[in-house]
């Protein structure tokens, strides 16, 4: 079984107001990874996540997330940092 990873990651874009958290919500859902997604209240153009799984389901997750799909278009999708893993976390959630 593959080790687990927590990742803080920044999307940057056409993601706040046009379905991206909902987009985020059910890609992680579809993966199975835990975690949550919120707007970033002090940029319009920035959503924030928090995601935790496998590095190969969390590789699926980012590129599931990337790019234009609707009117939300995620031109950049990093990760900005690591997390201890949070063995707490039972899903992830739209905030």
């Amino acid at each position: 079984m593959d080790d687990l990873i927590h990742w803080k990651i920044e999307v940057k874009g056409t993601v706040q107001g046009v379905g991206y958290r909902a987009r985020c919500l059910e890609a992680a859902n579809e993966l199975g990874l835990v975690g949550s997604v919120r707007n970033d209240p002090h940029a319009p153009s920035v959503v924030l996540i928090e995601v935790q799984g496998t590095k190969p389901k969390v590789s699926q997750f980012l590129h599931a997330i990337s790019g234009r799909r609707g009117l939300s278009d995620a031109k950049s999708v990093q990760v900005v940092g690591e997390i201890s893993v949070n063995p707490e976390l039972s899903e992830f959630s739209s905030r």
